[in-house]
């Protein structure tokens, strides 16, 4: 009889240990997050104009992407714009980019923009480069970083018990991997 309670304990001690298991499993399963649901997201919030002294700057879109090798765990942002200032009244377009990381908010759940910093910028009509001091320059990169960053790209589900427990996102080639864990 004391070997049947033991062979019945070991059997519930096993159960449990796997149970314990299964559990941790479904704590490490990511989320997956297509560029396209964020990037969707970034166009239904811009355009967005800002005021510098005597110019302005107007954010017309914006896309995430991984970036390029070299830089792990970033993503790129290409952004679009149309600067006008008192030397170009009529206004110029042009394309940057920033680069930075991706930072859950733990307090709202929303994934944000972090740590964007300058990356390229080009004019569409090259003629116009000359008028654009380098401050202005640094102007344009500040307020489309300090603009984007403010924007929230994705919401975790409250009801997850696992998204309490972010371990890391991580930039893919076609989507971001939120990863979970303890």
């Amino acid at each position: 009889m004391r070997r049947f309670y033991l062979v019945i304990l070991g059997s519930l001690l096993i159960l449990l240990a796997g149970c314990a298991l299964q559990k941790r499993e479904l704590l490490s399963v990511p989320t997956e997050i297509p560029y396209s649901v964020i990037n969707e997201k970034l166009s239904k919030t811009l355009p967005l104009s800002q005021r510098i002294e005597q110019a302005s700057v107007k954010l017309l879109s914006a896309s995430i992407s991984k970036a390029a090798e070299g830089k792990e765990g970033e993503v790129e942002v290409r952004i679009s714009f149309l600067f006008k200032s008192f030397t170009i009244p009529e206004g110029t377009t042009g394309v940057m980019t920033l680069y930075g990381t991706l930072k859950l908010n733990e307090h709202d759940r929303e994934i944000y923009l972090y740590g964007l910093r300058n990356g390229t910028m080009e004019f569409t009509e090259s003629t116009v480069k000359s008028y654009i001091s380098q401050k202005e320059r640094e102007s344009i990169f500040q307020i489309a970083a300090g603009e984007l960053s403010l924007i929230p790209l994705y919401r975790l589900e409250k009801s997850s018990i696992a998204s309490k427990h972010i371990k890391g996102i991580v930039p893919k080639e076609e989507k971001i991997v939120v990863i979970y864990g303890i």
